[in-house]
């Protein structure tokens, strides 16, 4: 069901706005009841989707060597985004967040969190070898904000 959410959002034919739960259902072949007794409405669907296809797409091997691994990570977020189709999904989805409150606290405690998650693990294995120096407490806030305002991470 999750693989059949994931078609449809990332088809631009269709798109988040335009899906319904009736849509997920017959694209994925079960009935609305099926649906409904996994998910209660179209956002918690539409964001374990997305859960799933992250946790398949980006690769959350970790080495501790923190210029590969974050090569590695990001690498894995740009091939998803352009290469699989995601962008349109994606940037629906963040906006979606961002214009409907209840939504937003949905996607900042699911997606967004294990996102945000993977990328702190990647930084915190390369302290823990030593492949970066300790930041400041400033600087290390200082950098943690410029990385949100201008990618909406950490």
């Amino acid at each position: 069901m999750l693989r059949a959410a994931v078609q449809l959002l990332d088809d631009p034919q269709n798109g988040l706005r335009r899906l319904t739960m009736q849509g997920f259902a017959q694209r994925a072949g079960v009935s609305n009841a099926t649906l409904y007794r996994w998910w209660p409405d179209k956002a918690h669907l539409v964001l374990d989707a997305y859960r799933s296809k992250s946790a398949r797409d980006i690769d959350d091997v970790v080495t501790g060597d923190l210029r590969p691994d974050l090569v590695n990570h990001v690498g894995h977020i740009a091939f998803a985004l352009t290469e699989l189709g995601s962008a349109r999904a994606v940037a629906a989805i963040t906006l979606a967040a961002a214009k409907d409150d209840a939504f937003g606290a949905l996607y900042r405690n699911t997606l967004l969190r294990e996102r945000r998650q993977a990328l702190l693990d990647v930084l915190k294995a390369g302290r823990r070898r030593g492949r970066y120096g300790r930041l400041s407490t400033s600087r290390w806030w200082s950098t943690r904000r410029t990385a949100q305002s201008t990618t909406g991470c950490c």
